[in-house]
């Protein structure tokens, strides 16, 4: 009676001890993925904010393209208005000279 008692006993103890072995292989595979999950998230949390950085970088590189090409075609646009007044005056000093030469012909 007292072996089957010893038996039992040791049989109880080895299947605590496999519970505790199971329940501290349980408990290290979920602090395992605890953090994994955190790694995931930070470098995510560290990821959007340079994708967002990129895209604010984007945004300004096209501003600035868009106040460069405005800048450019409103030098044309003056650089043209500039000719034109300039062709206007020849213009007009061409018709006051026929004028002068047909007065003095006159």
């Amino acid at each position: 009676l007292r072996l089957a008692v010893a038996a039992a006993s040791l049989r109880l103890a080895v299947a605590a001890s496999a519970v505790a072995a199971a329940v501290a292989s349980a408990t290290v595979r979920v602090a395992f993925a605890a953090a994994s999950l955190d790694l995931a998230l930070s470098s995510t949390a560290v990821a959007f904010p340079l994708a967002a950085a990129a895209v604010g970088f984007a945004l300004s590189a096209t501003s600035l393209a868009f106040a460069l090409a405005a800048a450019s075609l409103g030098l044309a646009v003056a650089a043209t208005s500039f000719r034109l007044a300039l062709t206007a005056a020849f213009l007009r000093l061409a018709v006051a000279a026929a004028s002068l030469r047909l007065a003095v012909a006159a």
